[in-house]
């Protein structure tokens, strides 16, 4: 066993080993079997002396998964034969992948059905993304997903065009994603990669998706709206259709295990990973080992930097336009990896990078980092290096996500496409936005926890554009949505807003004496560029009095109202009040590659007061690579978003206040949930939490004003009551006169009723539900006026 202190030796010295799958075995058989079978090892190691007994027989992993002493891969029958000759110890955790592969279940129509319905409610999004090859979609399925996008939206996603064909004479197919798209308009342009690696269709499919939700939102969602009015993006789905295709012949339903592209070298020896094909000379051949000179190996480099067409026609590609970004998708790991990657080194905007990187991965909590930072080894001839630093183009911000874990793996369950495709839409918004002006609010903070009736307030906001370019005519106003809070201080106006400059600003308002007791009342922040377009919208409660408290918890009972894993638990070193605090790693540093989390036991049902205040203590110290997170569910804890995220040091004990209620949803089943994510690089003391507190409100519909005013914004609001039986009534405000549409849906999707279908003005409206021939259960409800809509969850309960 190896002790903590001793794990972040260990876990660089497997940095040594852990590249690329690579047997030096050609010579000595007379034919490569290009299909051999592959099981899942688990590989301890104790020291040094063992990691030399593995390269001394040069046996090199890829995409391995470390702990502190043992590490896990997918290893073919030739390599657990030199594994077994180096002596060191192993177990095989999954005999064949193939069988294995083959033995995941498959979705059923009807679940097909139903979690399209949910992308349908979460997203916005309604077209399938599911393919013939065990769930995912073969070459030609995507060529003609292109087709029919840019038949049904030809005003906002191009022809698809070639930049290039492989080695095999297929095309490299890329469509570009803009309003008017058929002619580039000089708006920063963002380009998205995926299955360089031929064994990694998640990659693919998540972008597939992500140009959905662009497409489906349009005129929908004020940010996807903005992207395509602002942004050209461009997608190259299969940059290695060759190797895709090989493993569609293969593997007909799935799991072919092929990584590289087609290259013949002679006979049955083919393939250079093109993912080690890229220049410059110096990134190519870097003396970090981080590629094979083995043409039988799954990373071997190839002859000489952009010896493949796939990756001329990258580098041609590149070099013809003016990308601000690229993200390379891969699979698998939940990385989200930068420069440099040929050397053990930052990059010069390596404080710009941490800084995008963190807003990135808030909502899926991936590890960042470089290289050996996160995967703990070396790369070289890998294509962000070229994206980043290359003479024959500008800079551009190149980066590598992976997608899914590493139960996941290549080929991940039917079952996780789509939730593993709405992981990642967040990621590749802030992505899109980065490229040119982003204006955005860091933070912000009210002057007081809660108020009372008649009470004067004041919010300071935190401003930060985080894009590359200037931001043109910004404005910042905070509205309020009921007459009960009265804003004092007109809107905020900027010229120019410089990249990455930070500012703050301070309105002021005013509760009526009216205001009522143990009550939210909402006020919206948007944050507008060139006038009029909406970048950012944020909903803020104002709280009258002191609210119904949910939990207390200073940690003196322990962790018996927590599900605590990977670490998290009591700690009596820190403590904010008395003796005790909840701390990540309690006895010590925490370490390398770990998630620790402390997850709320009992859901909590906030309906009929969704408005909810998350409060606590908190000190810390985490490395700047590492991120402690604050995490809400309003579904038991299926799915999680972030709220906040912590790194740095923090000496002193620190009170936060969170309005959670936009994630909270007014749920019946909410829960909260602390964690920290580390790399596998510098560890730190880690976070000490005390005196949680969870208080909610009660909320007023927008539309209930006590005048007759106009409504400022379209509104779906939370029913009432809720929980109901058998009928409640549902608020809503429309902005300006449309037909608006309300209908009903069971918790698997299953369209139930339409409550409401007419005409309306501009104003504020009620509908009423009854539920009487319904179950007990959960029901979203969801709106549309126009191109607008909105979606809420009720429960009846009988």
């Amino acid at each position: 066993m190896i002790s903590v202190k001793n794990s972040k030796l260990v876990i660089q010295l497997i940095a040594v080993i852990i590249f690329f799958v690579s047997v030096n075995f050609a010579s000595a058989t007379a034919a490569v079997n290009e299909n051999p079978k592959h099981s899942k090892v688990r590989v301890y190691v104790s020291g040094k002396s063992d990691i030399d007994k593995i390269t001394s027989h040069d046996l090199h992993f890829d995409h391995a998964e470390t702990s502190e002493n043992y590490m896990e891969t997918w290893l073919s029958e030739n390599e657990i034969s030199l594994l077994r000759k180096s002596g060191v110890s192993y177990q095989i955790l999954i005999e064949d992948w193939n069988t294995y592969y083959n033995s995941l279940e498959k979705m059923s129509a009807s679940e097909i059905r139903d979690a399209i319905q949910l992308s349908i409610l979460e997203f916005n999004v309604s077209h399938s993304i599911y393919g013939s090859m065990g769930g995912y979609m073969t070459f030609n399925e995507v060529i003609n997903k292109l087709d029919s996008m840019r038949i049904e939206y030809p005003n906002l996603i191009s022809q698809k065009f070639s930049i290039g064909q492989t080695v095999q004479s297929r095309e490299m197919w890329t469509v570009r994603v803009a309003k008017n798209p058929d002619a580039p308009a000089g708006r920063p342009e963002v380009w998205f990669h995926s299955l360089i690696h031929a064994r990694e269709p998640m990659s693919m499919h998540q972008n597939i998706y992500f140009i959905y939700w662009l497409l489906e939102n349009y005129n929908t969602d004020p940010v996807a709206t903005y992207i395509l009015n602002n942004r050209e993006l461009y997608f190259t789905p299969v940059f290695n259709p060759d190797g895709y295709e090989y493993n569609r012949s293969t593997n007909p339903n799935g799991g072919g295990f092929w990584r590289k592209n087609r290259k013949q070298f002679g006979g049955n020896t083919y393939g250079v990973d093109l993912n080690r094909n890229y220049g410059i000379y110096q990134f190519w051949n870097s003396a970090n080992n981080g590629s094979s000179t083995d043409s039988t190996s799954d990373t071997y480099r190839g002859k000489s930097p952009f010896s493949e067409p796939e990756t001329q026609n990258a580098m041609n590609f590149v070099n013809s336009r003016n990308f601000k970004g690229i993200l390379s998708y891969h699979t698998y790991g939940n990385y989200l990896i930068r420069p440099w990657g040929y050397v053990d080194a930052p990059s010069p905007d390596e404080n710009i990078y941490q800084n995008i990187s963190q807003d990135m991965v808030l909502d899926n909590h991936y590890t960042l980092g470089r290289s050996n930072q996160t995967v703990n080894y070396g790369v070289r001839g890998v294509t962000d290096d070229w994206y980043y630093h290359d003479s024959g183009h500008s800079k551009i911000f190149a980066m590598t996500p992976e997608v899914g874990t590493g139960s996941d793996g290549f080929w991940p369950q039917q079952s996780r496409i789509l939730p593993l495709a709405k992981q990642n839409v967040s990621q590749n918004i802030y992505f899109a936005m980065f490229s040119g002006p982003f204006m955005s609010a860091n933070s912000y903070k009210l002057n007081t926890e809660f108020y009372s009736p008649g009470d004067q307030g004041s919010l300071k906001v935190y401003l930060k554009n985080k894009g590359l370019e200037n931001a043109q005519n910004v404005k910042v106003e905070l509205v309020s949505q009921n007459s009960n809070v009265v804003v004092l201080t007109g809107a905020y106006s900027f010229t120019d807003f410089s990249s990455f400059r930070e500012d703050s600003v301070s309105f002021d308002f005013s509760l009526s004496h009216g205001a009522v007791i143990n009550t939210g009342y909402k006020m919206v922040l948007r944050i507008k560029q060139n006038d009029t377009n909406t970048v950012y919208t944020k909903n803020i409660h104002v709280v009258v009095g002191s609210g119904n408290v949910l939990l207390l918890d200073s940690a003196e009972n322990g962790t018996g109202k927590w599900t605590a894993s990977g670490g998290f638990g009591i700690s009596t070193v820190q403590s904010f009040s008395p003796t005790r605090s909840f701390a990540d790693s309690p006895t010590g540093n925490y370490t390398n590659s770990s998630v620790r989390t402390l997850t709320l036991l009992t859901a909590l049902n906030i309906s009929s007061a969704p408005v909810v205040v998350l409060s606590f203590m908190y000190r810390h110290a985490i490395d700047t690579l590492d991120n402690a997170y604050v995490d809400v569910s309003n579904d038991g804890g299926a799915s999680w978003r972030s709220v906040k995220f912590y790194n740095k040091t923090v000496n002193t004990w620190t009170k936060e206040t969170l309005d959670i209620s936009d994630l909270a949803g007014g749920s019946v089943n909410m829960k909260i949930r602390f964690s920290l994510v580390s790399n596998g690089s510098v560890t730190n003391d880690g976070i000490y939490i005390d005196n949680i507190k969870l208080v909610n409100y009660n909320s007023i519909p927008t539309g209930i004003t006590g005048v007759n005013e106009l409504p400022f914004s379209f509104d779906l609001g939370q029913n009432y009551p809720n929980p109901f039986n058998p009928s409640t009534v549902i608020s809503y405000s429309i902005p300006k006169s449309s037909n608006v549409s309300i209908k009903v849906y069971d918790i698997s999707g299953k369209f139930i009723s339409e409550i409401v279908n007419k005409f309306h003005s501009a104003g504020n409206y009620e509908a009423s539900f009854s539920g009487e021939d319904l179950s007990s259960g959960v029901y979203f409800y969801r709106i549309e006026a126009g191109e607008l809509s909105q979606t809420k969850r009720m429960m009846l309960l009988k």
